[in-house]
């Protein structure tokens, strides 16, 4: 993909996130929302792991109302790297355990996120899901 590709296909996933009403709140994984302070900035991550199943060639987008002229955090896009996340307890090599997306906030705010993943080797079997992460103070 050049890079005229890539944001363009970025464009289409942020839009379709900044879009979507209704989100999935049953997913294979496990997400944590996590807020700290660096430098008088306030930064989040979104912490994904956990998986009960392999996930190939995902595709990660965070938005937590940037501006239009700001990037949102991604993996799988921009990146010459694939991301695969293995089920917990696997061995397989090449495969993740887990990803971080870390970006900068105004304030504290629920998070949106988009995965877009293969449930098999093949990349027959496209998922993708849209999920609302909430922050809840702990």
């Amino acid at each position: 993909m050049n890079h005229n590709e890539e944001f363009q296909l970025y464009d289409q996933m942020k839009e379709r996130l900044l879009r979507q009403e209704n989100f999935d709140e049953d997913y294979p994984f496990e997400i944590e929302l996590n807020y700290y302070e660096h430098d008088n900035e306030l930064i989040y991550d979104v912490v994904i792991n956990n998986s009960k199943i392999d996930m190939y060639h995902c595709i990660f987008l965070v938005y937590a109302n940037e501006s239009q002229d700001q990037l949102c955090p991604s993996l799988g896009i921009f990146d010459s790297e694939i991301y695969s996340i293995k089920k917990q307890g696997s061995q397989k090599k090449g495969m993740y355990k887990g990803v971080i997306l870390s970006g900068k906030s105004q304030e504290r705010q629920n998070i949106r996120l988009y995965i877009q993943y293969y449930s098999d080797e093949s990349l027959e079997n496209k998922n993708e899901m849209f999920i609302e992460v909430k922050d809840e103070i702990r």
